[in-house]
């Protein structure tokens, strides 16, 4: 698609209108064409030229069959001096009819240069076809008003200027909605400070948007708390309990030091609201940021705690570069991955706490069907923590006698085994919806301590944690659950276990889910 795409002429043209064929456009080194994989919309191939794109790999990425959605909708590149001329061809020529804009709307990604994707989303009643127009912008493009073409763009370009701050030049009435109720920001944007020291709600009494500080329940600092009483018992060093509340973790901290002399615990703990006063700590353990409501999944905490994690791993960076960091803020798998790229630390000096809680799930709930002694079940649990986790059956065992032949022997039935890989992969939100205003913190704080245990006094367990894969199980780059021994450097090696087709089928959809989840943040 060039900028003169109306032109009879032009190549886009040609294409749709049929009038050169695919293997014609194939041949044309300034472009790239791909077929339409529905054989009964109009549009049969797509064409875009290598020129709109910064390099020639970034233009491979997109131009691929994945560019036409699942949905039957087809995706279309377009630039900022283009975009007048294709919306005007796709909407007025006969073979497209697109002359419904459906909505405009935006996507964030801080990490890229080409920061927003502008999404034109057109129907045409017609032909039943869809059609998405992307554009790319950099902090401080500004796209022309389509508003002359489509009516309906003056209120949808109103909105991603006023939730991302993306201006259009030649808007009829480009002004902001929020700002009607004292708003200040644009809250769309995915480094907005949602979570910190305030918070953005609309108080419906006052009928505006209010500032208040943020006045977290007791119930989402519980881990925190239960992670330095757990390690004061053990003895296994000092603690700084760091929080942004003022007086939480400093009344924490003194109600289990005052605990010291009947549990004869000689470890000092300190409650502090500065990042400095973790200065060249050996380990740390971060559980910040928000816990899971009822209805709420993993998921739905993607973009409140990754602006959270940023911070806390820009501070580990600055304050305790060498420490062995242990992650337990949801949604797992996506937290790990930002603490590591905002802190820089080693691969092998941070993992996430999952598969330790997802195992000991798994086993209890074994132990409690076929009424043994815990002590007796052995399992583990790999990939993503969440619903796509992988509980694998025939590495559990029961005593050493494998559960598959614990299953041929009659004790429990293989529908009975399923339902509890079912209760596994939903035991966290079994928990909150009991507790209905938190989330588990008991079972989490026992399983970072056995991880933390483990690197402190180089026990060396092998125990299944999101680890850094870097080719391993055929992944790269990409912190999901495996097995792995701990010990004094950190992660020093992770374990490949064979897998039947199943299990590997189930593995490689949580990874894919984890890299979704990733994409996003």
């Amino acid at each position: 698609m060039g900028s003169t795409a109306y032109d009879d002429t032009n190549i886009f043209a040609k294409i749709l209108r049929g009038e050169l064929s695919y293997e014609e456009i194939h041949k044309n080194e300034n472009v790239l064409a791909f077929r339409d994989k529905y054989p009964d919309a109009p549009v049969h191939i797509l064409v875009i030229p290598k020129a709109q794109y910064v390099s020639y790999d970034d233009f491979v990425l997109k131009a691929s069959e994945e560019e036409i959605k699942n949905d039957g909708t087809i995706v279309i590149y377009s630039a900022l001096n283009d975009i007048e001329n294709h919306l005007l061809f796709l909407r007025d020529d006969e073979k497209c009819r697109l002359e419904l804009l459906v909505d405009v709307f935006g996507v964030d990604y801080p990490d890229r240069e080409k920061r927003f994707e502008l999404i034109y989303n057109l129907l045409s009643v017609v032909h039943n076809i869809r059609v998405h127009i992307k554009l790319q912008l950099c902090e401080g493009d500004i796209p022309l008003s389509v508003a002359k073409i489509f009516n309906a763009a003056s209120w949808f370009e109103r909105e991603v200027f006023d939730m991302y701050g993306i201006e259009f030049s030649d808007h009829p009435d480009l002004r902001r909605i929020l700002t009607d109720y004292g708003f200040k920001g644009h809250p769309m944007l995915k480094d907005f400070p949602l979570t910190g020291y305030e918070e953005v709600r609309y108080d419906i009494e006052a009928k505006k948007v209010v500032y208040n500080p943020i006045d977290l329940p007791q119930d989402f600092r519980n881990i925190g708390g239960t992670l330095a009483h757990m390690i004061a018992l053990r003895e296994l060093g000092d603690v700084i309990l760091l929080d942004v509340s003022d007086g939480i973790p400093q009344g924490k901290a003194l109600d289990i030091t005052e605990s010291s002399p009947i549990d004869r615990s000689n470890v000092n703990i300190t409650g502090t609201n500065r990042y400095e006063d973790i200065k060249n700590s050996d380990a740390i353990i971060i559980t910040a940021g928000i816990a899971r409501k009822p209805g709420m999944s993993r998921d739905d905490l993607l973009q409140t705690n990754a602006a959270v994690m940023k911070e806390v791993g820009e501070n580990i960076k600055k304050h305790s570069p060498n420490a062995f960091v242990i992650v337990v803020t949801n949604p797992l798998d996506a937290m790990v991955s930002v603490v590591y790229k905002s802190s820089s630390l080693p691969t092998n000096m941070i993992v996430g706490m999952a598969g330790v809680l997802d195992s000991a799930r798994f086993r209890y709930f074994l132990a409690s069907e076929l009424n043994i002694s815990v002590e007796d079940v052995s399992a583990f649990v790999l990939g993503g923590h969440g619903d796509t986790m992988v509980p694998l059956i025939n590495y559990a065992s029961i005593a050493g006698i494998p559960l598959t032949q614990i299953i041929e022997m009659g004790v429990i039935t293989r529908g009975k085994v399923d339902e509890i890989v079912e209760r596994t992969r939903n035991g966290g939100k079994e928990i909150v919806d009991l507790l209905k205003s938190g989330s588990a913190y008991y079972a989490p704080a026992s399983s970072a301590i056995s991880m933390l245990e483990s690197y402190l006094k180089d026990k060396r367990r092998i125990l299944p944690c999101a680890a850094y894969l870097n080719g391993e199980y055929g992944v790269k780059d990409l912190f999901i659950g495996v097995p792995t021994i701990i010990g004094k450097n950190g992660v020093e090696k992770v374990l490949e276990v064979k897998m039947n087709d199943s299990e590997q089928e189930m593995f490689y959809k949580s990874v894919s889910a984890v890299k979704e989840l990733c994409q996003l943040n």
